[in-house]
């Protein structure tokens, strides 16, 4: 396992208050959100990561994402995991 996935899989461990689950959700969305047809879209390969902001969205703002697994790119073995967000976007994005 690398570094930069165990580190991952520590922060979305720990627990913290909802001031820094909002700090944690802005800065995903910056990093690896983008807007496609009016829906918010994230997307990782870390499943705890996935799991992780699917608890945020849920905890923090009651919004339900979909979630699609996909294979990765070149037929790669690691899979791709991608939270669709449809509802109340612009709110997810002003806060």
């Amino acid at each position: 396992m690398s570094f930069t996935s165990t580190v991952k899989n520590e922060i979305s461990s720990s627990i913290t208050n909802e001031t820094n689950h909002v700090s944690e959700l802005s800065a995903l969305v910056k990093t690896i959100g983008t807007i496609k047809d009016h829906a918010l879209l994230l997307t990782t390969e870390n499943v705890s990561v996935a799991n992780h902001l699917y608890q945020l969205l849920k905890e923090v703002y009651d919004i339900y994402a979909r979630i699609t697994v996909r294979n990765g790119y070149n037929f790669n073995k690691n899979y791709i995991y991608m939270l669709e967000i449809n509802q109340r976007v612009s709110f997810l994005l002003n806060d």
